[in-house]
């Protein structure tokens, strides 16, 4: 009995899955390699998360920096609902690895 509750289960899931699939286009694919191979930015993020924003510790000045790099980053992208949100307090206090910050 649990053996066709899981076939038929698995079977439903099959079936909408099958539905929720649509074909793109030739040419939706070929716009969409031409963006990655001709128009890619991953090099530019990954050089300006690695080697720009550096190092962040919690509390730090580098933390609130890099909050600030990555607003105006995006905001320079045409988001428009860009801010930070806090999860928490720290009442710890802070700290500032003086040895990696970036001026």
């Amino acid at each position: 009995m649990a053996r066709c509750i899981v076939t038929f289960v698995a079977a439903i899931l099959l079936a909408t899955g099958v539905q929720a699939q649509t074909r793109q286009s030739e040419q939706m694919a070929y716009r969409v390699k031409d963006q990655a191979f001709n128009h890619s930015q991953v090099e530019g993020i990954s050089h300006f998360i690695t080697d720009r924003l550096g190092s962040r510790l919690a509390a730090s000045k580098q933390k609130m920096r890099a909050e600030q790099l990555v607003t105006d980053t995006l905001k320079g992208f045409g988001f428009d609902n860009v801010h930070t949100e806090f999860a928490s307090e720290f009442t710890k206090g802070g700290w500032d690895n003086e040895k990696t910050m970036w001026q």
